[in-house]
């Protein structure tokens, strides 16, 4: 079992690299709220769909915890 670092790239970064850094320092939000936060402050057209299965990898990969 390897080591994998997801790094934020700002609003370079994909949507699971978004989410990460949102809930670092804005916790807890629903996926709506994650949504919108994406689409406002970083500028991207996401999907909530898009958000909730960057959510549910994370959660997947224990990033995240429900």
């Amino acid at each position: 079992m390897g080591l994998t670092i997801s790094l934020p790239l700002g609003k370079q970064g994909g949507v699971k690299d978004l989410v990460f850094t949102i809930l670092s320092r804005e916790y807890p939000l629903k996926l709506i709220e994650l949504t919108n936060l994406i689409r406002k402050r970083y500028g991207k057209a996401v999907t909530f769909q898009a958000v909730r299965k960057a959510v549910l990898e994370l959660v997947g990969e224990r990033v995240l915890v429900m």
